[in-house]
């Protein structure tokens, strides 16, 4: 195991880029989910520019966020609020992102299982309620290549490990080359209290790479228009994490119609139909490789849940 530090990092500042990011064309959408509000985030790159004599990209976006006057009606109308802009580079395998007046690694593509990295974490001291520190630290779990529209990625999934309270979000992030963080913002962050923003990459696309969806049936724009969701407090699994199976119960009278399972970078790994007047009730995930999946939840009137779960062998 090694650690990277920010000092064994700026080593590569004299290296050329050995990977595509932030290229012209690149577009990144966000799932955006909070205590108030959901909607989506989208980043474009705009130009390039020079910060603090740094050459590198800036990213511009909107959020956008429809309101309602109550749950089953399309929305009264839509918010789009302009974004920060940020600033990013890449030198050798690392991305870095400006945050109080200097760039600081987010991603290391060269991460190896059992690697520390430090990270930096963007929502302080702006956001000091929060009960995170500023810099933290995540072990690399896993490391490997993905294929995304016939372009082979890297990819790690880190883990924090300064905090051990339950309510520190997310337990790990993934990290795939080009497309930046999977299952958090462009910017990762870690909270240390519930009901904080969530997000989730939606889309990817730039010039030379094709849209790659996360969701297959979500579009990219798509804005969430009426009562579609079944409620999460109606619906459990456990046990999570889970080593063999997972196990379905509901409070309410959902009847689960399908279940689709899909990989933490969106690829499709199962899907479960309801036989004849069978109920959907366990599924068996020992054949699952270790890792987070989502589980996304059709009921039969056509309302869907995601959630997430833990496939742990041991």
């Amino acid at each position: 195991m090694k650690t990277i530090l920010l000092t064994a990092i700026l080593i590569y500042s004299g290296l050329a880029n050995a990977q595509t990011w932030c290229p012209t064309g690149a577009e990144w959408t966000y799932n955006y989910y909070s205590m108030t509000a959901f909607g989506y985030e989208k980043l474009v790159y705009e130009k390039d520019t020079v910060v603090s004599s740094q050459p590198c990209k800036k990213i511009i976006g909107n959020l956008v966020v429809p309101h309602y006057i109550t749950w089953g009606v399309p929305p009264t109308g839509i918010d789009t609020i302009p974004v920060n802009p940020i600033f990013t580079f890449s030198q050798g395998d690392t991305v870095f992102t400006f945050y109080h007046n200097s760039f600081r690694p987010v991603y290391f593509f060269n991460a190896q299982v059992g690697d520390t990295l430090p990270y930096y974490n963007f929502m302080l001291p702006y956001n000091n309620f929060t009960g995170c520190d500023t810099t933290l630290r995540q072990v690399v779990d896993s490391a490997g290549t993905v294929v995304i529209n016939s372009v082979t990625l890297r990819f790690y999934v880190a883990r924090h490990i300064d905090f051990s309270d339950n309510f520190l979000y997310p337990v790990t992030v993934t990290i795939v080359e080009r497309l930046g963080a999977i299952n958090n913002f462009f910017v990762p962050y870690f909270t240390c209290y519930t009901d904080g923003d969530e997000y989730a990459l939606r889309c990817y696309r730039d010039d030379n790479f094709a849209t790659y969806q996360t969701e297959p049936i979500t579009a990219c724009d798509y804005i969430y228009a009426g009562l579609q969701d079944i409620k999460k407090s109606s619906i459990s699994i456990s046990p999570n994490p889970a080593q063999k199976f997972l196990t379905i119960t509901s409070s309410s009278n959902e009847e689960i119609e399908s279940i689709n399972i899909y990989s933490i970078i969106g690829q499709l790994q199962k899907r479960i139909a309801k036989e004849s007047n069978q109920t959907i009730s366990s599924i068996d995930v020992s054949d699952f490789q270790d890792g987070t999946y989502f589980l996304q939840l059709v009921s039969s009137n056509g309302q869907t849940m995601t959630t997430k779960f833990i496939k742990q062998t041991h």
